[in-house]
């Protein structure tokens, strides 16, 4: 699923047997992450660019939010096995 821009996504919880977190990642986004328990805002989550490059990314660790900030508009991230739902969502 591609991520809408500006919008946080509750993570899915990891644990054996399920999919690998992959991360698609295409042009100049921003991506953050977060293990607040409960919704966080955009200035309280963690910048994680630096560590996604061009194509797809297998994310390590636990976090329970996700977001992506697009640049310009041939910016591109897409999750697979990431993301509980599109529902928001206040608590993980």
């Amino acid at each position: 699923m591609k991520l809408v821009s500006n919008k946080i996504y509750r993570a899915n919880v990891y644990s054996s047997g399920t999919p690998l977190p992959s991360l698609e990642y295409k042009g100049s986004a921003k991506i953050y992450i977060s293990l607040a328990t409960y919704k966080p805002t955009l200035e309280q989550m963690t910048e994680i660019t630096d560590e996604v490059k061009e194509g797809i990314n297998l994310l390590q660790g636990q976090f329970r939010w996700i977001c992506a900030v697009y640049q310009n508009k041939t910016d591109s991230v897409s999750e697979c096995g990431i993301v509980t739902s599109i529902q928001d969502t206040t608590e993980a």
